[in-house]
């Protein structure tokens, strides 16, 4: 597993690295498109859940890289695609005293962005769009019996909305958001997963 997270890395930082004129081939010259990297925090309610997932959700970071696309025949939406990871830790009460449950996550998002102006420096944006998270690693201090399956292989499926403001300095796009990630479990259009829903403050850069 550390292999491939290494090689994913690798990946992702040639990715962000590429010139231009690598990405833009097949795009016509009215779209702007950036590439970049982002980061924040999850921030999962710091209080007991439900009796599946009991405990504590300490904050946790999470990064990853984007592409976004903006399309100057419809100035006021962009699309953005972003392969984010994830960290989260539980913090509950176990017969033998407290444990600690800490899981890692890809997350695949695909967001449709509306841009409130088209023509300010500044643009106020909201935004939509579906998630797919795989989880990678669930270990537990101590290693006793966890509420959560370790086994659990399936894709966890989610809702991620919110707002925030992207800025177009001569090449470079700087964003700041603030999104919420909503369970389809949480809604029951799925079954129980892992994951638990969370509020995530991220900002990022593109060129």
């Amino acid at each position: 597993m550390k292999t491939i997270f290494r090689k994913a890395v690798v990946l992702a930082i040639l990715f962000s690295a590429a010139p231009k004129s690598m990405i833009a081939q097949g795009y016509q010259s009215n779209e702007r498109y950036f590439i970049g990297v982002r980061g924040g925090f999850s921030l999962p309610a710091d209080t007991p859940v439900d009796e599946v997932f009991p405990g504590i959700y300490p904050s946790k970071p999470v990064f990853g890289i984007f592409f976004l696309a903006i399309s100057n025949k419809f100035p006021w939406f962009s699309g953005q695609w972003e392969v984010l990871y994830l960290a989260q830790s539980a913090i509950y009460d176990a017969f033998l005293g407290e444990v600690e449950t800490s899981r890692k996550y890809i997350q695949l998002n695909g967001i449709l962005k509306l841009r409130l102006s088209s023509k300010s420096l500044v643009t106020p944006i909201l935004f939509a769009g579906p998630a797919f998270t795989f989880l990678l690693k669930t270990s537990r201090i101590p290693d006793i019996d966890d509420p959560l399956n370790p086994k659990f292989n399936k894709v966890i499926y989610s809702f991620v909305f919110g707002g925030g403001l992207d800025a177009e300095v001569g090449k470079l796009l700087l964003s700041l958001d603030v999104r919420y990630d909503l369970g389809y479990d949480a809604l029951g259009w799925s079954s129980k997963d892992p994951k638990p829903n969370m509020l995530l403050v991220m900002a990022g850069i593109g060129f």
